[in-house]
């Protein structure tokens, strides 16, 4: 798996801004969950990779789907 470790990173840290500041977010926890699936299944090219650059050279576009 080309996994992304920044963009879990980023994840987390939302996470935790979110429970010191619950009335801040237009979305809750159930929400950053959903889109770790969504990371984690690798379904989507969308989350593959670090940069566009490596996304594009293996033509993800054309061989996933965009979350």
């Amino acid at each position: 798996q080309m996994l992304s470790p920044t963009f879990l990173q980023f994840i987390e840290c939302v996470w935790h801004i979110s429970q010191q500041f619950p009335t801040a977010f237009e979305f809750n926890s159930r929400y950053l969950i959903d889109l770790l699936h969504h990371v984690m299944s690798c379904e989507h090219g969308t989350f593959l990779c670090n940069c566009e650059r490596q996304r594009v050279a293996l033509s993800l576009e054309a061989r996933t789907t965009s979350a």
